[in-house]
């Protein structure tokens, strides 16, 4: 499982930081499996009455096939794969846009960790001359006609005011190519040790 949600930067004196992206059991803060386990306990809450009733039981109990609720067991343990956890995350999603309380919180957590992951890291580096800029990439942020992205941008611009946020314009693979080739125009410190 490669895919972890991590704030990382540089500033411009070169220093390089990162926070969280530690992957789901140690800490993946915002990530699509973060979103979508939260859905799975919400499920599970709602369904023994220990926390308040949401859309997520219907949902998942059409997108699964779950003919009643113990069969979530089977599911979720019969393989060891993240992606299918994160791919949850999509009825965290619908239930926002339909007004569910507990997927309305489950997204607002969501932006909250990813601001504070972001914020954190915009401590730990030197943005003294210079505003940072910030540009999203992910599943869930990189749209930026997406929910979580645009919350998010919002939730930066009051928390960071100054900051350039920006979406990719690049695909990933695209982006990385060009930094490759910067840096052996212009070697960086981090990257040559």
């Amino acid at each position: 499982y490669q895919r972890r949600v991590r704030a990382a930067g540089f500033d411009s004196k070169g220093v390089y930081k990162r926070v969280s992206g530690w992957g789901p059991l140690l800490g993946d803060a915002g990530s699509g499996y973060d979103v979508g386990a939260a859905v799975l306990k919400a499920y599970t809450w709602a369904v023994d009455g220990r926390g308040p009733q949401t859309k997520i039981v219907d949902y998942l109990n059409e997108h699964l096939n779950l003919k009643k609720p113990m069969d979530l067991i089977t599911w979720t343990y019969a393989t060891t794969s993240w992606e299918r956890i994160a791919s949850l995350s999509s009825i965290a999603l619908k239930g926002y846009m339909e007004g569910d309380s507990v997927c309305k919180q489950i997204i607002e957590d969501t932006v909250k960790a990813l601001t504070w992951s972001i914020s954190v890291l915009y401590h730990q580096l030197d943005f003294s001359d210079a505003p940072p800029q910030i540009v999203f990439c992910g599943g869930q942020i990189e749209n930026p006609n997406g929910l979580i992205g645009m919350m998010l941008k919002e939730s930066l611009e009051k928390t960071l005011p100054g900051a350039i946020i920006s979406f990719p314009t690049l695909k990933p693979a695209h982006a990385a190519a060009l930094l490759a080739i910067n840096l052996l125009q212009n070697p960086h410190p981090y990257f040559t040790q």
